[in-house]
């Protein structure tokens, strides 16, 4: 995809430099911030269907807006460039999902997933755990170049909060499990609220695609209470 700089309007910068006057700022940095576009495919976890009518907004920071996923499941946002961006997907059918990108000078499209809430509550059924409702849920997905998840098998993850790890076998979380199978699946539950980070060791070693890029093995999230927090690890390749 090309490289997509923008910066805000001319109309944006003039309300700035109004409201800096009215406010008597003595500075008001600089405000051409230069913008990329985030193309965000919204599916359904167990099926891969698009999931037509999602709403996904930005929440951090403020004044970026929200945008409806189409017949294809795309979503496409303006966000600013070069930093962190949280995202809110909702759904009427769907547990909220929050994510976040680490944007760069250019564009950028990514696959989001989301859950219903019977299929949440069946993961917790299967780990031996009640969903607490003033915490959140992690799923984590680790996928290697072409896709699939066997590329990232053997890995550990560690949070330092909440329980989990919960690593997936054959789509289906098994306790008794120590590492990361063919499915690349892990998950953490009753995650207080607030911004944590996720590390990765074992036998792969991925990037960061859906969450906050800390630079290798770790990435940063955010928990928001009774909602799911996904993460995508990408081109992930034996260490």
């Amino acid at each position: 995809m090309g490289m997509m700089r923008r910066t805000r309007p001319h109309g944006a910068r003039a309300l700035v430099g109004a409201l800096c006057a009215v406010s008597a700022m003595a500075a008001c940095g600089d405000d051409e911030v230069p913008t990329v576009e985030a193309r965000i495919l919204v599916t359904e976890v167990t099926g891969g269907e698009p999931d037509v009518g999602a709403e996904v907004c930005v929440t951090e920071p403020a004044g970026y807006g929200c945008a409806i996923a189409d017949t294809a499941g795309y979503a496409t946002l303006t966000v600013p460039a070069e930093r962190d961006v949280a995202f809110r997907a909702t759904h009427p059918d769907r547990t909220p999902t929050v994510f976040s990108l680490t944007t760069r000078d250019t564009d950028v499209e990514v696959k989001v997933d989301t859950a219903e809430p019977t299929l949440v509550q069946i993961l917790l059924l299967g780990i031996g755990l009640d969903a607490n409702p003033s915490a959140g849920l992690v799923l984590v997905l680790a996928r290697g170049a072409t896709g699939g998840g066997a590329d990232a098998q053997g890995m550990t993850f560690a949070l330092g909060a909440g329980d989990g790890p919960f690593y997936f076998e054959s789509s289906q979380p098994m306790p008794a499990l120590t590492e990361t199978s063919m499915d690349g699946a892990v998950a953490f539950a009753n995650v207080p609220p607030g911004s944590h980070t996720l590390t990765a060791a074992g036998a792969a070693r991925c990037e960061t695609v859906v969450g906050s890029d800390r630079g290798a093995d770790s990435t940063g999230i955010r928990v928001e209470a009774g909602a799911l927090t996904f993460v995508r690890l990408g081109n992930c390749v034996p260490r």
